[in-house]
């Protein structure tokens, strides 16, 4: 058996391979509640600020307003092709 060949099936990966992974949160409370982690990078408070003026931004005009740069068009059109049959 080459050394290739001899590594693999020691890793025992023949086994079954996990297919599918779930995940359940309870207890979660709002962010303005949740610790935040100190980090050297200045970024990161401009990505929390950001992050809030988006969910304000949500709560206050519903969730259509923030939305990838790639599908906004002129104003007054839809270039989002899920939204467009959806409106029709």
């Amino acid at each position: 058996m080459n050394p290739r060949a001899s590594l693999y099936s020691g890793l025992g990966l023949q086994r079954a391979r996990v297919a599918a992974l779930s995940l359940r949160a309870e207890g979660l409370t709002g962010a303005e509640h949740a610790h935040h982690q100190l980090l050297l990078d200045p970024g990161d408070d401009k990505k929390r600020t950001i992050e809030q003026v988006a969910d304000a931004a949500r709560q206050k005009f519903g969730a259509h307003v923030i939305r990838p740069a790639t599908l906004a068009g002129p104003p007054g059109t839809l270039r989002n092709p899920a939204r467009r049959r959806s409106a029709q």
